[in-house]
C-alpha cells in the first residue's frame, strides 16, 4: 500500500503535467526591423535562429539608397510542437518596411589600445507591413489555417562601436486576421480558442526588441529578445515572447 505522502507527491506530479500541457498558437512577435542604418549605401544582412521546435529561422536584409532613408524587408518562420504527437504548428510573415534615420557619429581615444574608437548612435522611424499565416495541426485529419495582415510603426534607437552595441526598438501596430479555415471537429478548448480569435479579429499590439552584439564591423553575432504586449493578450494564444541568436553582415564594408 502507498502512503498517504506518496498519494499526495503523485497528485502535484500531474497536476504539474497538467499544467507544462502545450497549447496551439497563433502569432509569435518577430523582431522588428533592427538592422541600424547609419548611412548612404549601407546594406546590411541578419539571418537568426528562434526558440522553439522548429525549424525555425529570421531573415532581414536593410539598405540605404539615399541618405537619412531605410528600406528594409524581413522574413520570420516559427513552429512548435502541439499537445499529442504528430501535432504542431508553424507560421511565418514577410514585412516590408521604409523609414528615416539620423546618425550621431562620436570619437573618442582608447587608452588602452591607444587609438581613437569611432562610436555612433543612431535613431530611426519606420512604418511597415507584413502579410502572415498559421497553420495549426491538431491531430490526423483536423487542422485550422488563418491569414493576417500587420501594420505598424516603429521608432528605434542604436549604438555601436568597433567591437559591440545594442538596439532596442518599440513598435505599435494593428494584427488583422481575415476569415481563416477549419478542418474535422476539434475539442471544446481548441474551438473556443478559434471562435475567440474570430470574434476579436482585429489586434492592438506593442512589440517591444532589444538586441545585444559584438564582433568586427563586418561580421556580429547577436541575440536578440522580443517581448509582446497587447490589451487582448488574455483572450487569445499569442506566444508573448521569443528568443534569437543569429549574425549580421554588413555587406558594405566587406568590400571597402
Amino acid at each position: 500500500m502507498f502512503s498517504k505522502s506518496t498519494y499526495i507527491f503523485l497528485f502535484i506530479l500531474y497536476v504539474l503535467g497538467l499544467c507544462s500541457c502545450s497549447h496551439y498558437y497563433y502569432y509569435a512577435p518577430d523582431e522588428g526591423n533592427l538592422i541600424a542604418l547609419k548611412e548612404k549605401d549601407d546594406l546590411k544582412f541578419s539571418a537568426a535562429l528562434p526558440d522553439g521546435e522548429g525549424p525555425n529561422y529570421s531573415l532581414q536584409l536593410g539598405y540605404s539608397p539615399i541618405k537619412r532613408v531605410g528600406l528594409q524587408g524581413s522574413y520570420y518562420r516559427y513552429a512548435q510542437e502541439g499537445n499529442y504527437s504528430r501535432s504542431f504548428g508553424e507560421g511565418s510573415i514577410g514585412s516590408i518596411a521604409i523609414g528615416a534615420y539620423h546618425t550621431y557619429f562620436l570619437d573618442h581615444r582608447d587608452s588602452i589600445r591607444k587609438n581613437a574608437m569611432r562610436s555612433s548612435i543612431m535613431f530611426d522611424l519606420y512604418a511597415g507591413y507584413g502579410k502572415g499565416n498559421v497553420d495549426n495541426y491538431y491531430a490526423p485529419g483536423l487542422s485550422s489555417h488563418f491569414d493576417f495582415n500587420k501594420k505598424y510603426i516603429q521608432l528605434g534607437i542604436h549604438w555601436q562601436n568597433d567591437l559591440l552595441g545594442f538596439d532596442l526598438v518599440s513598435k505599435l501596430g494593428i494584427l488583422d486576421f481575415e476569415q481563416g479555415s477549419v478542418i474535422g471537429e476539434l475539442d471544446l478548448e481548441d474551438f473556443q480558442d478559434i471562435e475567440n480569435l474570430q470574434l476579436y479579429d482585429t489586434y492592438f499590439i506593442r512589440e517591444t526588441s532589444f538586441r545585444f552584439f559584438i564582433g568586427i564591423r563586418q561580421i556580429r553575432c547577436f541575440m536578440t529578445i522580443t517581448r509582446l504586449n497587447s490589451p487582448e493578450i488574455d483572450k487569445v494564444r499569442f506566444i508573448d515572447q521569443t528568443f534569437q541568436l543569429g549574425a549580421i553582415i554588413d555587406i558594405d564594408e566587406l568590400f571597402k
